[in-house]
C-alpha cells in the first residue's frame, strides 16, 4: 500500500477508531475525507446530514492533534444558502486545519427530497457564472498549502435534474480557470 484515503462522516470516528487511524498514519501516506457540506445546522437538516457542526469541529481537532491529514467536502448551492453562508463554510474549513478541500456543485437528482424542494420553488440553483464566481472567491481565501482536490462535481446525465451546466465538467473547469486568470491580472 502506497497510500490510503478513507471517506467518512465526522460522527463515525470514535476514540477506538482514531487509535487505529493513528497506527495507519504512522505506516502509510494517509488522509481522512470528512463530509461537512455546510456549517449551517438548519441547512444540514434539510439535506439530512445527520450530525451538528460541533461534531465536525471536535473530530477535525482530534485528527489535527493526532497528526492525521484530513480533507473536507463542501457543497456550493445548497437550499437557502447565500454567498456569505458559503464563504463562511469555506472559512470554517480553513480554520479547522484541514489539509485539503473538495468543493462540489449541488446536483439535484431525480426522485430525491431535494428534487421535491426544488420543484416546489423552495430554492433556486446557481447559474454557471454564479458558481464560478463563488468557487474562485473560495480558492482565493484558502491558504497556499491547502490541497484543492476538487472544484466541481458531476452527476450521471440521466439522473441530474439541475443544474444542467454541471454536466459539462470540462466547461466548468475551463470557466474557473479563466476567472482565476482574470482575477490575477486585475
Amino acid at each position: 500500500v502506497l497510500g490510503l484515503a478513507i471517506g467518512t462522516r465526522p460522527d463515525c470516528i470514535e476514540d477506538d477508531t482514531l487509535e487505529l487511524l493513528k497506527e495507519i498514519n504512522e505506516k502509510h501516506f494517509f488522509w481522512i475525507e470528512l463530509g461537512l457540506q455546510t456549517i449551517d445546522d438548519k441547512v444540514a437538516k434539510i439535506i439530512n446530514r445527520g450530525y451538528p457542526l460541533s461534531t465536525y469541529i471536535e473530530t477535525s481537532k482530534k485528527l489535527k492533534d493526532s497528526g492525521i491529514k484530513f480533507v473536507t467536502h463542501m457543497i456550493v448551492g445548497l437550499p437557502t444558502e447565500e454567498r456569505e453562508d458559503i464563504l463562511n463554510t469555506a472559512k470554517c474549513i480553513v480554520q479547522s486545519g484541514a489539509w485539503g478541500i473538495k468543493i462540489h456543485s449541488l446536483h439535484i437528482i431525480k426522485g430525491t427530497p431535494l428534487e421535491r424542494l426544488y420543484n416546489d420553488k423552495k430554492f433556486k440553483v446557481f447559474t454557471l457564472d454564479e458558481y464560478v464566481d463563488i468557487v474562485v472567491t473560495i480558492l482565493k481565501l484558502l491558504p497556499d498549502k491547502m490541497v484543492v482536490h476538487r472544484v466541481t462535481g458531476d452527476g450521471k446525465k440521466d439522473e441530474v435534474v439541475e443544474p444542467k451546466w454541471s454536466l459539462n465538467k470540462r466547461k466548468v473547469l475551463n470557466e474557473i480557470e479563466k476567472e482565476l486568470k482574470k482575477r490575477e491580472n486585475i
